[in-house]
């Protein structure tokens, strides 16, 4: 069933919240879970994805990694169990990321427009690689080697148009990133509706996770929406096409993801029919739109 466009708007603002803690910014909260749930830890990825994710750095609260003896480590002691529901998936697994990030120039990582509103974001905030899992056994996770961990230099762009608009952040890291590719960007192309997805990031603050089986079920002129399987700390995260493996837009918003148990008693994820059609859709903001922009960042990077 179809939702008329100014209903969708009104439920779209329904859904826009600012929250205070737990963001550095402004967060839109993201998505939910489309059907079956298709997020997973990035070591079960093909190959070629979980190259790509060496390229996905998360944004980290200055306050939440601390630097000891050449590693970055987290606390333990908050998990997405302890946040929700203790049943819920990868409820073990220890929180971190605020939003997501994807190397796009040797020092320029780009990200969400909401995830850097204010001047003081880019001190505030250390961009690290490689929070991940690499195994189902992998203890050691949570701590980062400090060559994988980056400070924001300055912001070179920045455009937050709330609801159907542009939603993009491009951040000049203190130094060159080596050994990791930025990410191929797809400028020249619309990938129209059913055009097969995935994406990589950090839903719900949890370690990388590439989450697939999306297709795009409607295009506006700067959006498209989708079913990918996304949630709060995806903010940011590149939307590939699958067929291409090139970046077509940068994740910006959709539905409330947590939701009251039947008891009231803790929070589990959203649940949504496949087609999305008892919710609202998963936005991405279309990069081929942000072309000039990215090349007028690239420049000055290299100034």
């Amino acid at each position: 069933m179809k939702i008329k466009t100014a209903k969708l708007k009104l439920l779209l603002l329904m859904f826009l919240i600012v929250r205070v803690i737990d963001t550095p910014a402004v967060t839109i909260v993201t998505k939910a879970i489309y059907g079956e749930d298709n997020r997973n830890d990035i070591y079960t990825a093909p190959p070629l994805i979980q190259n790509l994710g060496r390229s996905v750095p998360g944004q980290f609260s200055k306050d939440t990694l601390v630097s000891k003896g050449g590693m970055y480590s987290i606390d333990s002691s908050t998990t997405l169990g302890r946040r929700h529901c203790s049943s819920v998936r990868f409820g073990n697994e220890v929180l971190g990321p605020k939003c997501t990030g994807f190397l796009v120039a040797p020092n320029v990582v780009a990200t969400a427009g909401h995830c850097m509103t204010k001047p003081e974001d880019c001190s505030n905030f250390y961009w690290a690689f490689d929070y991940k899992l690499k195994s189902a056994q992998d203890s050691a996770y949570t701590k980062i080697p400090a060559d994988n961990v980056y400070t924001c230099k300055r912001v070179l762009a920045q455009k937050f148009e709330a609801l159907e608009g542009i939603d993009f952040t491009l951040i000049q890291l203190d130094r060159e990133v080596k050994g990791r590719d930025p990410l191929a960007l797809d400028f020249s192309s619309e990938s129209p509706v059913g055009t097969l997805l995935f994406v990589l990031g950090y839903p719900s603050s949890t370690p990388l996770k590439y989450t697939d089986a999306g297709t795009i079920s409607k295009s506006l002129e700067k959006v498209f929406y989708s079913n990918l399987d996304t949630f709060g700390g995806n903010s940011g995260s590149p939307v590939f096409e699958a067929s291409t493996g090139k970046v077509t837009g940068i994740v910006s918003m959709g539905n409330g993801d947590w939701v009251w148990n039947s008891g009231n008693t803790c929070k589990v994820a959203k649940l949504c029919n496949e087609d999305g059609s008892n919710c609202v859709p998963s936005i991405t903001a279309k990069i081929k739109l942000m072309k000039d922009d990215f090349e007028k960042a690239f420049i000055k990077a290299r100034e």
